[in-house]
């Protein structure tokens, strides 16, 4: 049990504010270089097939980007009109431009329109989402499926704007309660669907910030262990797409809280994605881990390779 070492939990605040809130990816030409190519441009979406509403999150790599990224992405489907994202550069984030390969990620989840917000996935179908970057355009084709019968009304009675809120929600960040409401509301009317899965999961993180609240790192598995079972419960929903790089990060810090590194440590091994800041933040946490069981009497301080950053 580490409950008595300082260091142990001070790097875990740390892991979970390593990588916040980015603003862009900086559009112009300085930071990267000029260059009128993209050198070994790779994309790839989280997951290839996902269930109406759900969203997904795209990833990009490179050796060098041009030095126009000028990134657009156009969605068409025939299930409905074919729609032009445009930019979205404050909705990218970047890696460290100095690091080999450069990653750039994506979340699609809402398109705004007026007044109002609406899920991008709406209806089931074959979507093409073409995505350009530089002087390349590559499509990357995503299967949307009808899901559960009840699926398109509890996503509906959840709303696109909340369910983006809930997906983007920071460590720092309140759950508002009217948010936690509805997210309730919704698991209730609607158990087995889709949206009653991303619910439960969001619950579980409030708990886990209420109770961060309270404590702060103190309490050991007395007050960790609820916690960490109550996320260990929603985790397998998501095991395999980005969200649950998220819901894996508050439950292997709940571990971590608890003691347990043996269970931390697992938690982080199952994972088969990494999109989000949420999986630089766990692979953070892996190496301090990692890191601490060779030499136990090293105090680490804040991590100065941040995989995540914006750009300026």
């Amino acid at each position: 049990m580490l409950s008595g070492k300082p260091w142990f939990f001070l790097a875990l605040l740390l892991w979970a504010t390593a990588s916040p809130g980015q603003d862009n990816i900086g559009l112009g030409g300085a930071p990267l270089g000029e260059r009128t190519t993209n050198l070994k441009l790779r994309l790839q979406l989280d997951r290839t097939t996902i269930h109406v509403c759900e969203p997904v999150y795209i990833c990009v790599t490179a050796d060098k980007f041009a030095s126009k990224i000028e990134p657009n992405i156009h969605i068409t489907c025939k299930a409905q009109d074919a729609l032009d994202l445009g930019p979205m550069e404050k909705q990218w984030l970047c890696s460290d431009l100095s690091k080999t390969p450069v990653r750039m990620t994506v979340l699609l989840s809402q398109v705004v329109q007026g007044e109002s917000n609406r899920y991008l996935f709406e209806n089931p179908g074959q979507y093409e989402i073409m995505v350009k970057i530089g002087p390349d355009h590559t499509p990357l084709m995503l299967n949307v499926l009808a899901g559960t019968p009840d699926d398109q009304q509890a996503f509906a009675d959840l709303g696109a704007k909340d369910f983006t809120a809930l997906l983007t929600e920071e460590f720092d960040d309140d759950s508002p309660p009217e948010r936690l409401e509805t997210c309730k509301v919704v698991a209730r009317k609607h158990p087995d669907s889709t949206a009653a899965a991303y619910c439960r999961s969001y619950e579980a993180i409030a708990l886990f910030k209420q109770n961060f609240r309270a404590h702060q790192r103190q309490g050991g598995p007395a007050v960790w262990a609820p916690v960490a079972l109550q996320l260990q419960r929603m985790f397998p929903a998501h095991q395999d797409d980005f969200f649950g790089e998220k819901v894996g990060f508050y439950l292997a810090y709940a571990q971590g809280l608890c003691g347990d590194l043996v269970a931390l440590t697992h938690t982080i091994d199952q994972f088969k994605t990494h999109f989000s800041p949420w999986g630089d933040r766990l692979f953070l946490m892996k190496a301090e881990v990692a890191e601490h069981l060779v030499k136990p009497e090293i105090r680490p301080t804040q991590p100065k390779d941040r995989t995540t950053q914006p750009s300026h």
